[in-house]
């Protein structure tokens, strides 16, 4: 199998694109209080958005906008993933490239915590339904890896499956989003959010592995990342555990520096 290439930068890009699809702005609120972080936010009143109130008169010419800050990836993920990953062998994990996966996630998460806060406020989630979210939108689009799921299924995609790969993925983006704005909005349980969230990722990956002839241990690999990494699963088989010397705990991953 051909060396993947490391693609950190390019999934700190893609949190625009889950963030607008499968996470949309569903980011918890810490700056209220424990007891009010529980009590679900009113819903959104979408008409607002469209026609907003304007102001009468022009800001002062010295007034400058407030800067958006985008998500980054933490600038050791890559060293994040390969002791998540390393550690995942030790303990003879079995999907270890999904531990390792899950770990960037982590990561990327509380890095980009200030962004997180700053998308919260109107959407009445919790913080864990928030960072599932973000763990399956990231996946989806790993999923998508064209050239790289070629190589596991050990065959071609046709044109068709392709595409009917990248449909499945846009319309259970948009099933998804009408279905859990619809929940927030009735006021429904975090129970039937997470029964929703868990439906929905069980229907992707099963209707995706009957398209592409992927399977779960080929989406471990494939979520594992760069074949080329020492004891890869696309490269050769783990050494026994005694074999590995174990790797220090990494240091807690600091949020990224307010600029404001």
């Amino acid at each position: 199998m051909a060396v993947m290439q490391k693609r950190w930068p390019w999934m700190a890009a893609t949190l625009v694109l889950v963030a607008g699809g499968f996470v949309w702005s569903m980011w918890p609120d810490h700056s209220k209080g424990e007891d009010e972080a529980q009590v679900r936010a009113e819903p959104r009143a979408r008409e607002a958005l469209l026609n907003p109130d304007r102001p009468s008169t022009p800001p002062p010419p010295d007034m400058k906008p407030a800067t958006v800050v985008e998500p980054s990836a933490p600038q050791d993920i890559g060293r994040i993933k390969d002791e998540a990953y390393a550690k995942a062998l030790e303990e003879g994990a079995e999907r270890p490239g999904e531990v390792a996966f899950r770990a960037t996630i982590d990561a990327f998460m509380a890095y980009n915590a200030a962004f997180a806060e700053a998308q919260a406020r109107q959407e009445g989630v919790t913080v864990a339904e928030v960072h599932e979210l973000t763990y399956f939108g990231f996946k989806v689009l790993e999923t998508q890896r064209w050239p790289e799921v070629e190589e596991l299924v050990e065959a071609p995609l046709s044109a068709e499956q392709r595409e009917n790969a990248e449909a499945l993925m846009h319309d259970t983006n948009k099933e998804f989003k009408d279905e859990i704005r619809r929940l927030v909005d009735e006021g429904a349980s975090e129970e039937e959010r997470w029964a929703l969230i868990e439906d929905v990722q069980d229907r992707y990956m099963g209707q995706y592995y009957e398209i592409t002839g992927m399977d779960a241990d080929k989406l471990d690999e494939l979520l594992a990342g760069d074949p080329s990494r020492r004891f890869a699963p696309a490269d050769t088989p783990p050494p026994a555990p005694e074999d590995i010397e174990p790797a220090p705990a990494p240091p807690p991953v600091e949020p990224r520096p307010s600029h404001g």
